[in-house]
């Protein structure tokens, strides 16, 4: 398991510009193993990232269920003004814990 994991400033953008979109909907994106921005599921992705309109960072049951097959799952939360409230959780199976995110 990675102890912290760092995303490219760019690809923050991206996620907060997709996030920003849509303020209140949940969202579903990915991030490839180049760590590049997908708003599609491509063939490399390595990472999902649902976006929470009024929940904290915590993944519920349905992202646990999106992200499966994916070693990371991204929860964004929109339920702050002004501060990036992002966390990644890694594992499989359900049983996720909790990775410190550098960007």
């Amino acid at each position: 398991m990675t102890d912290v994991l760092t995303l490219p400033r760019k690809t923050v953008q991206q996620v907060m510009a997709f996030a920003q979109e849509k303020p209140n909907d949940f969202q579903t994106a990915y991030i490839t193993s180049n760590l590049g921005f997908s708003r599609s599921e491509p063939d490399n992705a390595w990472a999902v990232l649902v976006t929470h309109p009024d929940q904290n960072t915590h993944p519920t049951a349905e992202d646990l269920e999106q992200a499966a097959s994916h070693e990371l799952l991204l929860v964004l939360s929109l339920n702050t003004k002004g501060v990036l409230e992002i966390q990644a959780w890694q594992g499989q199976n359900g049983e996720r814990q909790p990775v410190e995110l550098k960007i």
